[in-house]
């Protein structure tokens, strides 16, 4: 089974996958931390079990432009 996950670490999102453990090694940047501002990124569980994730973000060039992103993943394949 392929496991993932994602953090928000120092304003840049992180990803890793095929660990057993998060204080593995093997963090990967998602997006290029010297363009984008990550603020936000919390992950909900909604009625039924299925998770949504909000993420919020700014350019670090012009914080006056904002990104706000909230997905509902379907389950099924989980």
């Amino acid at each position: 089974m392929a496991t993932f996950g994602y953090r928000l670490r120092r304003g840049t999102l992180e990803t890793q996958r095929d660990v057993s453990s998060c204080q593995e090694g093997g963090w990967e940047k998602v997006f290029n931390s010297d363009e984008l501002l990550v603020t936000r990124l919390r992950f909900t569980t909604l009625a039924g079990g299925a998770p949504r994730i909000h993420l919020a973000a700014t350019a670090r060039r012009r914080p006056e432009i904002g990104y706000v992103l909230t997905q509902i993943v379907a389950r099924r394949n989980l």
